[in-house]
């Protein structure tokens, strides 16, 4: 499931701009993840929310979803996104410290400047010259993608970033030839929703994957793959990541001023 937590913990974040109600749905579905079952009704989430079923109708409506059976589809699986997180974070319960940075560290050395730099210039360009772009991660991929949503945004030039899957399927379907569309996935598994690629493929529309398993299933569909290194252990992923962002950040300031010097001695 990913997304949920992400939506829920938003509510909570942006609370000055969100209802009462809502903030405390929120709070209280995050402090009983029992619910969390395929067979939980829309009474028995009411009750343990000490609110109304309309409430609870309204708080799916409000999340984007279009019925409280569709956001109990991603609610049912906040289990499944706490086993994902115990798992990127598992390494330390057997390793020391010392072996989790080597591990890293040697992550870091099938990443050469010369590939980050042909890489970063690409997607500089791209994302500059490109009109209409939607940006696909979730879960901890998705944390560091903000700080390079932010920057590209920073110059100017307006991309949307989604980062909960439901959202991710609502835009795919409706995905045109004029669209692109760059999925951040180090290790493949959003790139292999089907019900999030299979209509972009359908659509046309461009499609460019960041990520360190490039041999995953429906890589041969992506226009333009960007590889972080070869393929590590998992937790090392995000440090790939970084990595690769910081660089892209520098040359993507570097090409967006040196395009606004041009506009300006026009």
């Amino acid at each position: 499931m990913p997304g949920f937590i992400y939506k829920l913990q938003n509510v909570l974040l942006t609370s000055a701009n969100i209802s009462n109600s809502d903030s405390q749905i929120a709070r209280l579905i995050l402090q009983n993840p029992q619910l969390a079952h395929k067979n939980v009704t829309l009474n028995e989430l009411a009750k343990a929310c000490y609110t109304s079923v309309s409430s609870i109708s309204r708080f799916a409506t409000n999340l984007g979803y279009d019925s409280f059976n569709d956001m109990k589809a991603d609610f049912t699986g906040i289990e499944s996104e706490y086993y994902e997180l115990q798992i990127d974070n598992s390494f330390l319960q057997n390793h020391s410290v010392k072996e989790y940075k080597a591990r890293i560290i040697h992550s870091f050395d099938s990443m050469n400047e010369i590939d980050l730099k042909k890489h970063a210039t690409w997607l500089a360009e791209f994302i500059y010259e490109y009109d209409t772009i939607f940006l696909f991660a979730t879960h901890i991929t998705s944390n560091l993608v903000t700080i390079l949503h932010r920057a590209v945004l920073a110059t100017g030039k307006y991309i949307e970033f989604v980062q909960d899957k439901h959202s991710q399927m609502l835009l795919a379907e409706k995905a045109s030839p004029s669209d692109a569309f760059i999925i951040v996935s180090l290790d493949g598994t959003l790139a292999m929703a089907q019900e999030i690629i299979i209509p972009i493929i359908i659509s046309k529309a461009k499609r460019i994957l960041i990520t360190q398993n490039i041999n995953l299933k429906f890589s041969d569909n992506f226009d333009f793959i960007i590889p972080l290194g070869t393929k590590s252990d998992n937790f090392t992923a995000k440090y790939k990541l970084m990595l690769f962002i910081d660089y892209f950040i520098s040359v993507y300031f570097e090409y967006a001023n040196a395009q606004k010097n041009i506009s300006e001695h026009k």
